[in-house]
């Protein structure tokens, strides 16, 4: 289910979440920091602002690997982790 409006309560929310729903909630500035500094860093990694032009320009093998790179860097590097505590705070949700 997609809903377009975060219930007020966040045990609803939670609840919600993890029942599977799919919210679409406005950004927040702590959504917006972490996807232009993920966006910056996919810049970098492939070598080119334009990352959209970088699967035409990069040989595939190259460009997996380079995506590989910045994966293996969100999925462990704790500042990714604090922005991404960041997001789902700034969304409404607090650990219980």
């Amino acid at each position: 289910m997609i809903v377009e409006r975060l219930p007020e309560d966040p045990a609803a929310l939670r609840a919600a979440l993890y029942a599977g729903t799919v919210f679409l909630a406005p950004p927040t500035a702590a959504s917006l920091r972490a996807a232009a500094a993920a966006r910056a860093r996919l810049a970098d990694v492939l070598g080119d602002p334009d990352v959209r032009a970088a699967p035409a320009r990069l040989p595939g093998g190259e460009l997996f690997r380079r995506i590989g790179v910045l994966r293996r860097e969100l999925y462990l590097d704790p500042v990714w982790h604090a922005a991404v505590r960041d997001v789902v705070a700034a969304g409404g949700t607090r650990r219980a």
